[in-house]
């Protein structure tokens, strides 16, 4: 079934959280509490070195890769990240599903938004678009208005239901489907936000392969190391991190590099911004790929 996508990367996760350190300020604390928990967090910053902090998120990056081996679908890896809250935890108090911070930090999503909306303006029309990994949909919504039709898609089946009950007056079709395997909607855009980065290599090779006949126009969001040093496409299994996250100088997904080879008419980066992290610097970057360049928007 597809992955849940929509900005998650585990090095984004909160970094006392990482540490196993709880956030008490998402369960209803008090104000004083919230505040000793802030400078609590503050003061560790500070006083733990980076390496001891490194050294921590690789012993914890190691568990869970371990017991997600034992997920055989995609389905199941998925909904084992949003019931386990893998990707952090929503501070709307009752909200279960969250699709990371990468979804809902202001300088991360408003760049993102503010440049997809100019390309979408730029075509003269709205198209039709496919966003697939469309998580909890708190970037597609913002997305949602400079395009036609528009059909979400998404592995985690209750994340659908929830979809389309908190989303049910923006006109968006969600579905549960499985892009690696099944077949891909029709459209003239396909979002992809931070969704292969989660495939091994031979899962993203069974997406890659299925979108130059489906799409005019692919917008890809990738989490990337900052350093030039950093070999792409190393493979991993599928779970919770990201090829960021591999030890060394990390990795991320370029799908025009081997072992993928996408062949694209143009392409050109249409935001970049840096991720946040701690330990390590990096950036997410949307590349904006086109296909077939001649080819007329869905009328």
């Amino acid at each position: 079934m597809l992955p849940s996508g929509g900005g998650r990367a585990y090095t984004g996760c909160d970094w006392a959280a990482k540490m196993g350190i709880p956030d008490q300020t998402q369960k209803g604390d008090s104000g004083l509490e919230a505040l000793i928990m802030i400078a609590w967090k503050a003061y560790l910053k500070k006083v733990i070195p980076n390496s001891v902090f490194v050294l921590r998120l690789q012993y914890l990056q190691r568990r869970i890769r371990k017991e997600f081996q034992s997920y055989a679908t995609a389905k199941d890896t998925f909904s084992r990240i949003y019931e386990g809250g893998y990707w952090g935890q929503s501070k709307t108090l009752g909200e279960k599903y969250y699709s990371g911070d990468g979804s809902h930090q202001d300088e991360i999503i408003v760049p993102y938004v503010s440049a997809v909306r100019r390309f979408l303006q730029s075509l003269g029309e709205k198209p039709d678009a496919v966003d697939l990994g469309c998580g909890d949909f708190a970037i597609g919504s913002q997305i949602r208005p400079y395009c036609g039709k528009y059909i979400a898609v998404d592995v985690v089946e209750r994340l659908i239901e929830r979809n389309r009950d908190k989303y049910r007056e923006d006109s968006v079709d969600f579905r549960v489907a499985d892009i690696i395997n099944d077949d891909l909607p029709n459209g003239d855009v396909v979002f992809l936000r931070q969704v292969l980065q989660h495939l091994s290599n031979s899962e993203i090779e069974k997406v890659v392969v299925k979108l130059p006949t489906k799409y005019r126009f692919m917008i890809l969001t990738e989490h990337l190391p900052l350093s030039d040093r950093f070999v792409p496409n190393l493979d991993k299994a599928r779970g919770p991190d990201v090829r960021f996250d591999i030890e060394g100088e990390g990795s991320g997904v370029i799908l025009t590099e081997p072992p993928f080879n996408l062949k694209v008419a143009q392409s050109r980066i249409l935001c970049e911004v840096s991720d946040g992290v701690v330990w390590r610097k990096g950036i997410i970057r949307t590349n904006l790929y086109e296909f077939e360049p001649h080819r007329q928007l869905s009328q």
